[in-house]
């Protein structure tokens, strides 16, 4: 989208410079934002969205940062948590918008979680790994810190079978239980906004399923690379649309 085109920062970052990514951007979480705690996805629209409205304000005055996630979405933090805390959050799918090299991709999730769409539409797809040494796709992990995300390779090769093809709508909830297979596809204009409440996290490495023939990415995907200021405005735009 030409729109976007001037406002995103697309530089990557090389492993050996991670350590040293600032994170001045950020919220010093010492506290967690407790004073709206009353967010429930499955509210009216009535309540809900007016809610994130409020809420989001809060944040940006706050100083949190939207980031930029690896599949190709924003993700905005509700309640002031880091990406490995259970919690609420804000996801906007749009053209345009970063991605991992080589991605978006298949992936497991390290917890559980349900996720209501907002605006747009989405098709979620499950999926089963089978090994097979001459398989279509190969496996890795990836390291996913609060500035960064870094993929490394895993040994073999699968087949990826679907098990499950789920289309949801505006106002709809999906769930997906963690270590499943699955993908996002945006339907319609490419555009959603979905909220997401994260629970059950594991401390461990989601996993990628990356067709065979594509590199795995050697240069870690920074998350601050959206304008703020961009970012903001969007999901005020997108959020008004939604009741």
């Amino acid at each position: 989208m030409a729109e976007t085109s001037g406002l995103l920062n697309r530089r990557g970052v090389k492993p050996s410079e991670s350590s040293n990514l600032s994170s001045s951007a950020y919220l010093k979480r010492s506290e967690k934002i407790i004073y709206m705690d009353n967010l429930n996805l499955k509210d009216d629209f009535k309540i809900l969205i007016p809610n994130l409205l409020e809420r989001i304000e809060m944040l940006k005055k706050q100083g949190v940062l939207v980031q930029s996630q690896p599949l190709g979405f924003m993700r905005l933090a509700l309640e002031g948590q880091k990406n490995n805390e259970e919690g609420h959050f804000l996801h906007v799918w749009m053209p345009g918008l970063p991605t991992q090299e080589g991605g978006p991709c298949m992936h497991t999730h390290v917890f559980d979680m349900e996720s209501r769409v907002l605006l747009g539409s989405i098709r979620d797809v499950m999926l089963v790994p089978k090994e097979d040494s001459r398989g279509k796709y190969q496996l890795a992990g990836a390291v996913c810190k609060e500035e960064y995300c870094l993929p490394f390779k895993q040994e073999g090769n699968v087949n990826m079978e679907v098990s499950r093809v789920l289309d949801v709508g505006k106002g709809e909830i999906y769930k997906i239980e963690k270590d499943n297979f699955h993908e996002t596809l945006v339907t319609g204009d490419g555009v959603s906004v979905t909220l997401m409440r994260k629970y059950n996290v594991d401390q461990k490495d989601p996993v990628l399923a990356i067709p065979v023939g594509i590199e795995i990415p050697k240069d870690t995907f920074r998350r601050d690379q959206i304008d703020q200021e961009f970012a903001w405005e969007k999901i005020k735009e997108l959020l008004n649309k939604c009741p």
